[in-house]
């Protein structure tokens, strides 16, 4: 790879790596929490990926500290776009009807960059079955967790099946081959949790030539990655939220 290539790369990442900053600064939230805070958001993150679910409220209470506590905890982050949480059904004090309020008070469900809700982006690791909320995200996990997965997921336009075999930054197999398969992200303005607005439009392509089409619909809102590329991307965005 000459160097010029290789200067290109590096401020396409730093740009993209920006642009998801600004829309969805997970990393700036979570330093903004208290250490047992940030523990308890670690604790449901690595439960997810090491366990195949998320703490649950006992669980959550014991590593914040004590049931309230736990609680309090849960409901900021949720409020701070760092878990995804489920529907709450609540009783309308005037109606006396039940009222589902999707994502606002619910158990948790997932944490950046996995979730149990359903998805086009299956992530086997660690002996469970999970999903990512996206195309990058599906792809940070190995990389962040140093660990080996296995994706399936679909090509955005054509819904051909994408499997890739992947132990933490090396792509070991997939179809179609590693140099076809493409990532798009179309970039856009969140409407309430990001799992569920601007991830949607993060996705896998099955080769150049399609990811290239979509692409052309919205060029200034549309980037397309290779996948050593989408990979690097996943890495460098998430895995600060392990770290301080």
């Amino acid at each position: 790879m000459s160097a010029v290539i290789q200067e290109v790369q590096i401020q396409k990442l730093a740009q993209a790596l920006q642009r998801l900053h600004d829309l969805l600064p997970l990393k700036e939230r979570q330093d903004s929490l208290t250490p047992k805070n940030r523990e308890v958001h670690r604790a449901i993150l690595r439960s997810l990926v090491e366990q195949g679910r998320p703490l649950n409220e006992e669980e959550i209470a014991k590593v914040a500290g004590g049931a309230d506590a736990g609680r309090d905890a849960v409901a900021l982050l949720g409020a701070y776009d760092l878990i995804v949480r489920g529907p709450l059904n609540v009783t309308d004090v005037q109606t006396k009807k039940q009222v589902v309020l999707d994502g606002m008070g619910g158990e948790v469900l997932g944490a950046y960059p996995v979730t149990m809700e359903k998805t086009p982006h299956k992530v086997k690791v660690n002996g469970h079955t999970i999903h990512a909320m996206c195309a990058i995200d599906a792809l940070a996990v190995g990389a962040v967790f140093h660990t080996e997965v296995e994706i399936d997921s679909v090509c955005h336009v054509t819904g051909e099946p994408v499997h890739i075999q992947q132990r933490r930054k090396e792509v070991l197999k997939s179809t179609p081959g590693a140099r076809e398969l493409r990532v798009g992200v179309r970039w856009q303005r969140l409407s309430g949790a990001a799992a569920h607005s601007l991830c949607r439009q993060m996705v896998f392509f099955k080769d150049a030539m399609t990811a290239a089409k979509w692409q052309a619909k919205e060029p200034a809102s549309i980037d397309v990655f290779t996948l050593a590329e989408a990979i690097d991307f996943g890495e460098a965005f998430f895995q600060p939220l392990l770290q301080d």
